[in-house]
């Protein structure tokens, strides 16, 4: 694809490895990343602003607000697949020996929690939506913002499916990050 970044590292190669999906998946991170740097640089202007100029950016905090549950909810299905949530273990005697199935019954029970928030989040979505709910100073509709949210969950629920089915076809235990 002309014009586009060079791909390299573990991103890459899961992207490879899973097609269409993994192009989705790590476009989506990228997406995450930008959002963040963005964030990064609101930040530095409103801070430089409010202590040498005396003047912060209007709505700073709104759309730091905003840009962060975008950034979170970006990466959340990518992060899903790959295995990068944070994990805590505190049953490792489960593993020895058929660690890949205790990461299976992980996985689906953790897509069926995701599964049992979507429809609150769907309809709080939607009455955002229908009541044309804005944040308080500039006025952006949180509505929108929520169907992204509600729709990053609902692909977060897909990869961890994906992710037990993987787990299951190789039948082998994944570190995290170790999802390819």
């Amino acid at each position: 694809m002309a014009g586009s970044f060079p791909e390299t590292g573990a991103a890459s190669s899961a992207a490879q490895a899973l097609g269409p999906v993994g192009w989705i998946l790590s476009r989506l991170e990228l997406f995450a990343g930008i959002v963040v740097f963005l964030m990064m640089i609101l930040t530095g202007v409103d801070v430089f602003g409010r202590y040498f100029l005396g003047q912060s950016i209007r709505g700073s905090v709104e759309l730091m607000q905003v840009m962060m549950a975008i950034s979170i909810f970006a990466a959340l299905p990518y992060l899903t697949y790959r295995g990068e949530n944070i994990a805590v273990d505190l049953l490792p005697w489960i593993g020895r020996g058929y660690g890949w199935v205790h990461q299976i019954v992980i996985e689906i029970i953790c897509a069926i929690l995701i599964l049992i928030m979507l429809p609150k989040l769907w309809s709080l979505a939607q009455r955002a939506l229908q009541w044309d709910d804005r944040t308080d100073f500039l006025a952006i509709p949180t509505g929108y913002v929520q169907l992204f949210m509600t729709a990053m969950m609902a692909l977060s629920a897909l990869a961890a499916l994906a992710r037990a089915i993987n787990i299951y076809l190789t039948r082998r235990s994944f570190k995290n990050g170790d999802n390819q």
